[in-house]
């Protein structure tokens, strides 16, 4: 005799239930490779732009880098001197300053100078008119 379908025990609601988990599952897992895949997507396109601009900026610091040795030539510095008239001349020996910098760790109380004392012979060694700027 033909089994009664009413009475298969539920069988077919753990058949559509199997069925709903196994495509649930399927959909995951593929809207979990194209979440990656347009991740990896973006990171490519970022990764891209990112190379671009760090071959612009090793570019500009190396233009920047070919302007400052240029500026900064005593060639350079010197025909600038002469362009702008500006009259400079080189230090004599009375107008330098040299400070020494211990190198210890704690450094030792220096006798006889304040800041007022060094700011004095700085600016007493300077030429007349800067001193007056100066002050």
């Amino acid at each position: 005799m033909a089994t009664n379908k009413r009475r298969d025990g539920g069988a077919s609601m753990a058949r559509a239930f199997k069925a709903a988990l196994m495509c649930a599952l399927l959909a995951a897992g593929g809207i979990g490779y194209v979440h990656k895949t347009i991740d990896q997507d973006r990171l490519g396109r970022e990764l891209g732009e990112r190379e671009n601009q760090l071959s612009d900026l090793k570019e500009e610091h190396r233009r920047q880098t070919a302007i400052h040795s240029m500026l900064t030539s005593s060639d350079a510095i010197r025909e600038r001197v002469r362009l702008h008239h500006l009259n400079l001349a080189q230090a004599t020996p009375q107008q330098r300053i040299f400070i020494s910098v211990p190198s210890a760790v704690g450094y030792p109380a220096i006798t006889g100078v304040t800041p007022s004392a060094v700011e004095t012979v700085k600016l007493a060694r300077l030429p007349g008119a800067l001193a007056a700027v100066a002050h």
